[in-house]
């Protein structure tokens, strides 16, 4: 299963790259990389940071999980990870 696509679709638009290959995620300031691979529909949670930098922050696989479910545990982890990668920021400034 490759991100390839969306990925070189994300570099060429950057904060533009539209739905079917990129959404926001209800409720959150995330948005989420859309891929499809054979049955499998892959979600990446990605958010640009203060300086319009893209941060990938973690992915999974949404095959077979109800969205209320899928969504609040890939939303609490992105979260706990983009604290994480603030706090880190802030030590390197």
């Amino acid at each position: 299963m490759r991100f390839a696509t969306p990925l070189n679709s994300w570099n060429n638009s950057g904060s533009n790259l539209p739905f079917p290959h990129s959404s926001a995620i209800e409720g959150t300031k995330f948005r989420e990389l859309r891929r499809k691979s054979g049955k499998h529909q892959l979600r990446s949670v990605y958010i640009f940071d203060q300086f319009r930098q893209a941060v990938l922050l973690l992915g999974g696989d949404k095959l077979g999980i109800k969205k209320a479910l899928f969504y609040p545990k890939i939303i609490d982890q992105a979260e706990r990870i983009w604290k994480q990668y603030l706090q880190e920021q802030k030590g390197t400034s």
